[in-house]
């Protein structure tokens, strides 16, 4: 007797039913699979295309901006920023005040300026000390090279001091002194002078003053 009789009808047409499902199923798998395949090739050869376009600007517009324009801007800024600095260091009022006052150039201190100096020019110029109060009279004066200055009124109350921070060094009004005493210029500057008690060294306030020797 052969296998398929062994079956009943009923049972071998519901197998034939479920084999042919099976069959089915495993065809649209199958199909489904392909077309999945097909379509991750699809999706990889148009990603490889649109990466490969040679008129994609990221990597050759990102490295010529790059290149050209980080070079561009640093060589361009540094020497611009360096001129710049280097420029207002050497023109600074600080450094050039300094440069100035060391070669004998007038320059603004003790609240003096050349401008406004009182000119005792000619011979006989006198500073006195504590005249109406903690001050000098003239507070700022200008002279000319060889000429000398007496500066009275000088004591342990006022004692005077030739400023050393600002202006044109050295200074010949020089250390402190409690007695008068007279001071020739013989270089041109600017020579401030404090009284130590009142004033300061390189203020521009109080008991201070400055002679401008001109040439």
């Amino acid at each position: 007797m052969s296998v398929t009789s062994r079956w009943p009808s009923s049972r071998r047409s519901s197998r034939d039913t479920c084999l042919t499902t099976l069959a089915r199923g495993s065809i649209f798998a199958r199909m489904r699979h392909r077309a999945a395949v097909t379509a991750l090739s699809f999706s990889l050869s148009l990603l490889a295309a649109c990466g490969s376009d040679s008129s994609d600007p990221p990597a050759g517009g990102a490295a010529g901006s790059g290149a050209g324009g980080s070079p561009g801007a640093g060589s361009g800024g540094s020497p611009s920023s360096g001129g710049a600095s280097s420029g207002g260091a050497s023109s600074g009022g600080a450094s050039s005040g300094g440069a100035a006052g060391s070669t004998g150039a007038l320059v603004d201190l003790a609240g003096c300026t050349e401008a406004t100096a009182s000119d005792k020019s000619g011979g006989g110029a006198i500073v006195t000390a504590g005249a109406g109060g903690p001050k000098y009279s003239p507070a700022c004066l200008k002279i000319k090279v060889g000429e000398s200055i007496e500066f009275k009124g000088t004591s342990s109350i006022h004692p005077l001091v030739g400023m050393t921070t600002v202006g044109t060094q050295p200074n010949p009004i020089g250390p402190e002194s409690t007695v008068d005493k007279t001071v020739k210029f013989d270089a041109p500057g600017s020579f401030g002078f404090y009284c130590t008690n009142h004033g300061g060294d390189g203020a521009s306030s109080g008991m201070v003053g400055a002679v401008y020797v001109l040439p």
